[in-house]
């Protein structure tokens, strides 16, 4: 495995982890399941924009990714 796929996949590992107590913090203040997964996809899309915005070409390992017609999207 590549050393920086290696990173990946234990920081996802993390990302679970605190989604876990993410969830556990809006059950306990009572939100709504609405409310809370609205709040959490705001947060979401704020960071791949602000991500996005840094980005180069996207360049997938996998041959069939890189021909999808959606490939044009990243460039």
């Amino acid at each position: 495995m590549i050393p920086h796929r290696d990173t990946l996949l234990k920081a996802r590992k993390v990302y679970s982890q605190c989604a876990n107590k993410v969830e556990k913090s809006i059950a306990a203040q009572g939100l709504t399941p609405l409310l809370s997964t609205q709040v959490i996809g705001i947060g979401v899309a704020t960071e791949w924009v602000r991500r996005a915005a840094e980005m180069d070409n996207i360049h997938y390992m996998g041959k069939n990714l890189n021909k999808s017609k959606s490939n044009d999207l990243f460039k």
